[in-house]
């Protein structure tokens, strides 16, 4: 009998920001306007975990994905669709891109979830409430 773990493919849908909206999340990090704060931090916070990720599945190397698929968003979505309209061009698109991770993180957990019970594993308690 082998006793080597069962592999799976997924693909993962990961964005990482390029350097301008970095850039401008890292400018918005003090902003006065709390909104802008919260999406500017979740980006930053998103993007080093997806960095992370991408990292370790580009080198085959284990990674816990529990961080990348329970980010917590906090407020910040709420936010981001709040300023997702704003005037300022840079605020704009930090909004848009934090939503657009969100939707990546969402659909690659929900990729991975399903793959996991096709190959016939219980599922964890939690992930069905």
């Amino acid at each position: 009998m082998d006793n080597e773990p069962e592999r799976i493919e997924i693909t993962f849908d990961i964005l990482i920001p390029s350097n301008n909206i970095v850039s401008a999340a890292r400018n918005h990090i003090d902003s006065n306007l709390e909104h802008v704060r919260a999406v500017a931090k979740a980006l930053l916070d998103l993007t080093a975990v997806a960095k992370k990720v991408k990292d370790a599945l580009a080198l085959g190397e284990d990674i816990d994905l529990a961080p990348y698929f329970d980010f917590w968003f906090a407020d910040a979505i709420d936010a981001a669709n709040a300023i997702k309209d704003s005037s300022d061009e840079s605020v704009r698109y930090i909004a848009e891109t934090l939503i657009e991770q969100e939707n990546l993180v969402l659909r690659s957990k929900t990729s991975f979830l399903a793959q996991i019970k096709k190959l016939g594993y219980p599922p964890n308690q939690e992930d069905e409430k």
